[in-house]
């Protein structure tokens, strides 16, 4: 099967999948897929997909780091805010758990006490997750 990291690599030996997904594999070896998830067994769900995977401009680390979030408005006055941890985080952004009610585009003060940092992002995506956890996306804003 093709990896989604980088074509033509091959999964290797110890790599355990359902069967029709290798038939498939099978009957086209160009198809593309990609890990979403594990099963109750513990090995991974492998999902077909329409496009090969595109390399993230930054890495991203899954790293949980606590964080505060505050969200402003074009003033830069504090609407609300709250703590927090980091999913996942990148040059570029972060991915955060968060309660607060943030949509597309709202602006958000984005600060870390513990790495003594703080920013202005840009949220550009917010998602219920299956567990009913909400993240929230931010794009660090560069000005």
């Amino acid at each position: 099967m093709r990896s989604s990291v980088r074509a033509g690599n091959r999964i290797t030996s110890g790599w355990h999948l359902l069967e029709s997904t290798r038939q498939n594999y099978d009957l086209n070896a160009n198809q593309n897929y990609r890990i979403c998830g594990v099963n109750d067994n513990g090995l991974w769900r492998v999902k077909e997909t329409a496009t090969a995977f595109k390399m993230r401009r930054d890495a991203r680390y899954w790293k949980s780091i606590k964080l505060y979030p505050a969200l402003i408005d074009s003033q830069k006055t504090l609407l609300a805010g709250e703590r927090t941890i980091s999913e996942n985080i990148s040059r570029s952004g972060a991915v955060v758990i968060s309660s607060l009610d943030e949509n597309f585009g709202d602006r958000v003060k984005f600060i870390s006490e513990d790495y003594n940092f703080s920013g202005l992002a840009v949220v550009c995506n917010r998602q219920i997750g299956e567990d009913k956890r909400a993240t929230a996306s931010f794009t660090v804003r560069r000005e």
